[in-house]
């Protein structure tokens, strides 16, 4: 039915009825202005139905105290007490070397002899080494016993040489090889920087190992790996890392709710 002229019909949801009023704009007008604009933004949402239909999604973002971030089928399970942190807020260095031996339990799980990172979040998750990818190769090989090993360009030997991975190598800039050790640096020779990496591990005794890479490679790049390292053989193994990654530590469940508070 038509209201009268001046007259609006609109309609509220409250939680045990649908409520009808009237704006009357033909009034609002002899009051310096209309009704609508002197509406709340909850009441204007609130005539809309708006607040009834998102009420059960809102619900579902209500802080749960009984939900654990950590991975698996238990989600109920509670989190593991740990040392609460103080500034700087990062993991500490036992952390990083702790999830070494946990990948390295992995590998050996595997049957493989080590793993080449270049990914730098991978890097950065095994090592703590936060570091900024360019067109300069940076790798890390995590053996399956032993000490990790960087091989990374002399643009951040500075950085490197205050981590705790002491073993590596370094070259002079993309794309030359050497020399080093010299105080005055000089470009070497244009080198494949992956096949200098591979010769790397050679020279550490993993000519003839079974070694994990992240993705597949293309059959150009598989080749200049076989020509450097002839003997060995390479297995993707990228998903060691991602399982690690997708479940989280007590220690990283703590940083995250410290990042919230903050």
């Amino acid at each position: 039915m038509p209201h009268p002229k001046g007259r609006a019909r609109v309609f509220r949801l409250t939680p045990s009825r649908r409520e009808e009023y009237i704006l009357d704009r033909s009034k609002s007008r002899h009051q310096g202005g209309s009704s609508m604009q002197r509406l709340t933004r909850r009441a204007f949402l609130t005539s809309l139905g708006v607040s009834a239909s998102l009420g059960p999604a809102m619900r579902f973002f209500e802080p749960r105290e009984d939900l654990a971030l950590a991975g698996g089928n238990h989600l109920r399970e509670p989190v593991p007490q740990v040392t609460p942190l103080s500034p700087p807020f990062r993991l500490p260095e036992s952390w990083y070397r702790q999830t070494v031996r946990r990948l390295q339990e992995k590998l050996t799980e595997r049957g493989l002899d080590g793993i080449i990172l270049k990914d730098r979040w991978n890097i950065i998750y095994v090592s703590g080494l936060f570091h900024t990818t360019t067109e300069r190769p940076f790798w890390l090989f995590v053996p399956a016993r032993g000490e990790p090993v960087f091989f990374y360009p002399g643009l951040d030997k500075d950085l490197v040489n205050t981590w705790w991975i002491k073993e590596g190598e370094w070259y002079f800039d993309y794309p030359h090889a050497g020399p080093f050790n010299a105080l005055a640096y000089k470009a070497g020779p244009k080198a494949d920087l992956l096949q200098w990496m591979l010769k790397g591990l050679a020279k550490r005794g993993f000519g003839r190992a079974r070694l994990g890479i992240e993705e597949e490679v293309g059959p150009t790049t598989m080749k200049r790996m076989q020509e450097a390292l002839p003997e060995a053989r390479f297995e993707v193994a990228g998903d060691v890392l991602l399982r690690m990654r997708m479940i989280k530590t007590p220690e990283e469940i703590e940083l995250t709710r410290k990042a919230i508070a903050l």
